[in-house]
């Protein structure tokens, strides 16, 4: 109101006075007439309209979460063309205008206004994507190596990116590893953070074993060896310490034999064996010997080659072209030999010989026959010497130092020869002495008749007249001094 004189008087239409304000009206048309000191008048009517809930509407005000997984957002509803105060429901139960401290998601909400109109409205929070990672894995390329390499592409979260590895590096790349498994944790701009674990592989350990046969004797060629492998990225190459390239080697003599194997990648491993010598420490050989001057006359002597161990049948070579295990000599020196076993082992041993002197000193003691021709002298016979035992032949084939059974009869003298263990010889004959006998015969004679013949004569015998003579010795003969009679 304005003009006139105050104080005004107010008339509505609707019979309320003394107020400019009407006020919980109805939709509807509605007039006043203003009075003022001086009687003067105006009036105006307005209209009422009905209440238009269709231009209540909600904005929002959204604060995301900073990373994809934290619960740090915020929703605010702000009502427009709202009756105050405006009442809201969430569906998480809050009454609220704002929600704090919520992750991304969808929330509805339902705001009623004083007029008693009511709107629903559903937001959809959002958050950065979670931190991702492809991930491209170099594996090592020899066991044991460090060529490995780990390499990321990083998205999501919100850029720039810091990545922190668990050995110490700082980069998205690591390269020159080894095998194993690797941390890694990756954060963004908001601090928020992913972490992974990638396992560099390696492949298995390249093994190369090599094996090997003996050789069959001490000069054979004969061995072999092969390998065995394993492990590395097949296919494999290989080469001996031969320069060979064969799987297997053969016809080898004694010897190291090494092989260095290659796989597909380049990675090597290396072996060796030994194909040992034969072993021959089993052979010994030893000599035993002699040279002897036998009586100071000639020299002849011996060695003996004593084998033991090694593998019959052995052969023997000596210094002066002998091939026995016995070798007679009659030099004085240096004598040596080489012995070989059927496994071509050999083993070398010499002597030096000096000739040592060798005597046979021989007596004999004789025994004549109790009685001519009894055949039971003997002759004892006394040796002495160097090198005893010593072997005696006497020439009537006995043996031994007693010859016996002798008689003058059939052999008046008897022959010795005496060997010595070394072979020096001594020979003597020696003569049975005659019998002693000192006791003479007994002769007995007795009466015999004998008759003359035709022509007066008659004969007669020992052997007639004998009436039992006797001797120690045994009778050679018996005789008459006269044997024939006449008248």
């Amino acid at each position: 109101v304005s003009g006139g004189t105050p104080p005004y008087s107010y008339v509505w239409s609707t019979g309320a006075s003394d107020t400019a304000m009407l006020g919980g009206l109805a939709p509807g048309t509605y007039c006043l007439t203003v009075t003022d000191a001086n009687g003067c008048s105006a009036s105006a009517c307005g209209t009422v309209q009905p209440y238009d809930c269709s231009l209540f509407a909600l904005t929002f005000q959204l604060t995301e979460p900073l990373c994809a997984d934290s619960a740090n957002g915020s929703i605010t509803a702000i009502p427009q063309n709202a009756s105050m105060p405006v009442q809201y429901q969430w569906s998480t139960g809050a009454q609220t205008a704002t929600l704090t401290d919520i992750p991304a998601g969808t929330y509805s909400v339902t705001a009623t206004d004083a007029a008693g109109c009511t709107i629903a409205d559903t937001i959809a929070l959002t958050a950065p994507a979670r931190i991702f990672t492809l991930v491209e894995i170099e594996p090592v390329v020899c066991h044991g190596d460090s060529t490995g390499g780990i390499f990321l592409v990083t998205g999501g979260g919100t850029p720039p990116y810091t990545w922190m590895w668990h050995t110490g590096d700082t980069t998205h790349n690591i390269e020159g590893i080894p095998s194993g498994y690797y941390s890694v944790i990756i954060e963004d701009a908001h601090g928020c953070q992913a972490t992974d674990t990638i396992f560099v592989p390696e492949p298995p350990l390249l093994e190369a074993t090599v094996h090997t046969t003996p050789v069959s004797s001490a000069t054979a060629a004969d061995g072999t060896a092969w390998f065995t492998a394993s492990g590395g990225t097949p296919p494999y190459t290989w080469q001996w310490s031969t320069g060979s390239t064969d799987s297997t080697l053969v016809g080898l003599p004694p010897g190291e034999y090494c092989l260095t194997l290659t796989d597909a990648l380049g990675c090597t491993a290396t072996d060796c064996d030994t194909i040992p010598a034969f072993d021959c420490s089993q052979l010994a050989l030893s000599l035993e010997g002699y040279l002897i001057s036998c009586n100071g006359d000639s020299t002849a002597g011996q060695i003996q080659a004593m084998v033991s161990g090694g593998t019959a049948p052995y052969t023997f070579s000596w210094s002066d072209g002998s091939t026995g295990q016995i070798n007679p000599i009659n030099q004085a020196g240096l004598h040596s030999v080489t012995v070989t076993d059927a496994n071509n082992c050999m083993a070398i041993d010499s002597i030096v010989l000096t000739a040592q002197t060798a005597t046979i000193e021989l007596s004999a003691t004789a025994e004549p026959e109790s009685c001519n021709c009894a055949g039971d002298g003997s002759i004892t016979l006394n040796v002495s010497g160097t090198y005893p035992p010593f072997d005696i032949a006497w020439c009537d084939g006995q043996t031994g130092p007693v010859a016996a059974n002798l008689s003058q009869c059939t052999a008046p003298q008897l022959c010795v020869t005496v060997t010595d263990s070394v072979g020096c010889v001594a020979s003597a004959t020696y003569n049975l002495p005659e019998p002693e006998d000192d006791i003479p015969p007994v002769a007995l004679a007795q009466d015999v008749t004998v008759f003359l013949d035709a022509a007066g004569q008659a004969t007669l015998d020992a052997a007639q007249v004998d009436a039992g003579s006797s001797d120690n010795c045994t009778l050679d003969s018996m005789w008459l001094s006269q044997t024939a009679f006449d008248c």
